[in-house]
């Protein structure tokens, strides 16, 4: 079952799944949206990349939002991949939202996998080797399993993989 409603506005959704997994994956970074126990809605943008359908981002160890995710791990994260002003005082946009569940990345290949793979979409070319024997330790590492990825556009071309690589 869908945790998204239907896009209220048809014309604006990107009818194709996968071209909203790649508006995901090329998101610079995304809102990773919680709801902590009581309620209480909070919001932050982290650096992320997206592996299949699983979305990894690093933190610090301890704070707000690992306290929250450990008592609830349904998320949501949002990301707008590109937005512009338009004359007519509206914005052309492509944007994406997913739900999925999130786990702390303990040890291991996927940690050490992990971290590289947002060094590599984050900082490409670097050699960031050297900071990962040293920091790894210091970070924590979280995977969302992503059930759904919806997306919706306003643009004045079709979106399509070809446009998307543009991004």
């Amino acid at each position: 079952m869908s945790v998204n409603p239907p896009i209220r506005f048809k014309k604006r959704a990107v009818e194709d799944e996968a071209l909203a997994w790649r508006i995901l994956e090329k998101c610079n970074s995304v809102t990773l949206s919680l709801a902590a126990p009581d309620g209480a809605p909070y919001g932050v943008m982290v650096s992320h990349v997206l592996v299949g359908k699983t979305l990894y981002f690093h933190c610090a160890q301890s704070g707000r939002k690992l306290d929250i995710l450990r008592q609830n791990s349904r998320v949501c994260v949002t990301g707008v991949l590109a937005q512009r002003p338009r004359p007519d005082f509206d914005v052309d946009y492509i944007s994406v939202t997913a739900f999925g569940q999130a786990s702390p990345v303990k040890s291991g290949d996927e940690l050490r996998c992990g971290l590289i793979a947002i060094c590599d979409k984050h900082c490409p070319g670097m050699d960031f080797e050297p900071t990962l024997q040293a920091d790894t330790h210091r970070v924590a590492l979280w995977r969302i399993a992503l059930s759904e990825a919806t997306a919706k556009a306003q643009w004045p071309e079709p979106i399509t993989v070809n446009l998307l690589e543009a991004f």
